[in-house]
């Protein structure tokens, strides 16, 4: 019984951060897109020559999340915050020109 619940322990922790890492990696490709979008510049530039700092500000409460995400640019670092719903999605962010 107790190598059961240790193998279904382990599974649940597997998954949770898999999980945890696929929402990660949806958020900064969603930054990457919104910053594209405000800049007016392509998605392979955002991607390739920008730099990204991705750091989540607030655990899940009331459904959301809360994401920040520095981008050093050729213009100037700029700072993108996000809220983020349990389905990965941005649904509210601001962009603010920090330096």
């Amino acid at each position: 019984m107790k190598l059961i619940i240790s193998i279904l322990f382990a599974i649940s922790l597997t998954l949770s951060s898999t999980y945890a890492d696929e929402c990660r990696n949806a958020v900064e490709y969603q930054a990457m897109d919104i910053l594209s979008q405000e800049l007016n510049v392509s998605f392979e530039e955002v991607e390739i020559e920008y730099q990204i700092t991705l750091t989540k500000t607030q655990v899940l409460t009331n459904s959301i999340e809360k994401y920040e995400a520095l981008f050093n640019t050729y213009s100037g670092i700029y700072l993108l915050k996000m809220d983020i719903n349990y389905s990965c999605d941005v649904i509210g962010y601001s962009n603010t020109l920090k330096y």
